[in-house]
Parts: C-alpha cells; sequence; structure tokens
C-alpha cells in the first residue's frame, strides 16, 4: 500500500460570480488538518464495521427515521436485496 500525502487541493466553484466567471481556488492542508481527517476516517470506519450508527437526529432524515423505527441501528438482521 502507497503511503499517500495530501498536500493541497482545488476547489472548483460550480456558480458564477457576478462577473459570469467560474472560480477554482486553491487551499493547502496542515498537518494537524491531515490527522484529524484521519482519525474521522478511522473512527467512521470502525463504526461502519461495528454496525453503528448514532445518527443526526434531525426530524426529516429518513435514516434516522428508519433507525429509530427499527428499535436499533444492528443492522445485521436487515436483509438487502442483491439485484
Amino acid at each position: 500500500m502507497k503511503n499517500w500525502k495530501f498536500l493541497k487541493g482545488y476547489m472548483s466553484f460550480l456558480e458564477a460570480d457576478k462577473d459570469n466567471k467560474f472560480h477554482e481556488e486553491e487551499f493547502t492542508i496542515s498537518e494537524l488538518e491531515q490527522n484529524i481527517v484521519s482519525e474521522q476516517i478511522l473512527q467512521t470506519y470502525e463504526g461502519v464495521m461495528n454496525h453503528q450508527f448514532d445518527g443526526c437526529n434531525e426530524p426529516d432524515c429518513r435514516w434516522c427515521t428508519f433507525v429509530r423505527s427499527n428499535g436499533n441501528s444492528n443492522l445485521e438482521s436487515i436483509e438487502y436485496d442483491e439485484d
């Protein structure tokens, strides 16, 4: 596995500005930001693999509603259509 380093990125804006121009901004990522995101990825992966979902608790969130209506977030009991 390669040890990739994310040093900078670009954000392309999808809407034109007042002069009808589209912009692309370059941004750099600090080591602290890299560490924060890396930790978030690891925590999220671990949660997914353990079938854990805390949810956002927004009243109109379809996933949170599904979890609430099924009494738990244990995804092992859910049957999926393989098609």
